[in-house]
């Protein structure tokens, strides 16, 4: 393989390796969330798969300490009292 080329795909390697690192995303501070049939928990983290699909939050749940992956149209921030936020209802359509 010629140096062109060989340069030429390591610069397609090396970009779709950034695209793919950039899909996950650790919260530091995690986000209080609730999701819908699981409770109250907290998401540790955010799967984006590009425009075509929704968030995907990884919330690990306090009761049980089970970690869920729920798509956007499952999860609900909880209610802040300071930000005058009240209990999110889960049946609520977007």
């Amino acid at each position: 393989m010629s140096g062109g080329n060989q340069n030429a795909r390591r610069s397609v390697e090396l970009q779709l390796l950034n695209e793919s690192a950039d899909m996950f995303t650790q919260l530091n501070p995690p986000i209080p969330m609730t999701v819908t049939d699981k409770g109250d928990g907290f998401a540790i983290g955010v799967i984006d798969y590009g425009q075509e699909h929704n968030l995907i939050w990884v919330t690990m749940i306090t009761a049980t300490g089970e970690i869920w992956c729920a798509p956007n149209p499952k999860v609900r921030g909880q209610s802040n009292w300071t930000m005058g936020r009240a209990r999110p209802k889960l049946e609520t359509p977007h």
